[in-house]
């Protein structure tokens, strides 16, 4: 696992500007306790649950649903299926259990390219004309 993670980590640092979560090579310091908490989200409920959830930005400080198309994107699903879809289509247990590892694997990959970037609070990162 920790070798998969690895390899994620230089695809997951470039997805994470190719997205627009770093701008400029700053990320909106919320985009630590969203990871965290979709995280959360799969250990306590459900993955689909979870990518249900943060596909919508709903009330977020930041536009969680940015982080599914990371996540997407480090997987390479983008232009074959949505995850929502990925994950519905897999039917028997070992096939969901590998699925909802490499989702894991991407959102730590993701969680740990971020560290690369520098972080700043909101109000700051909006003034250096990062994204809203």
């Amino acid at each position: 696992m920790k070798k998969a993670i690895d390899a994620l980590i230089p695809k997951a640092y470039d997805v994470l500007d190719l997205v627009g979560i770093a701008v400029g090579g700053v990320i909106d310091s919320s985009w630590r306790g969203q990871v965290s908490a979709f995280g959360s989200a799969i250990r306590n409920g459900s993955l689909i649950a979870a990518v249900a959830f943060f596909s919508e930005d709903g009330s977020a400080s930041v536009k969680r649903s940015l982080l599914i198309v990371a996540i997407e994107r480090v997987l390479d699903l983008e232009d074959k299926v949505s995850l929502f879809e990925y994950i519905r289509k897999q039917t028997d247990i070992d096939a969901e259990r590998k699925a909802k590892q490499m989702i894991i694997n991407a959102a730590v990959a993701l969680k740990l390219a971020m560290n690369l970037y520098e972080f700043k609070k909101k109000d700051a990162f909006q003034s250096t004309g990062g994204a809203q």
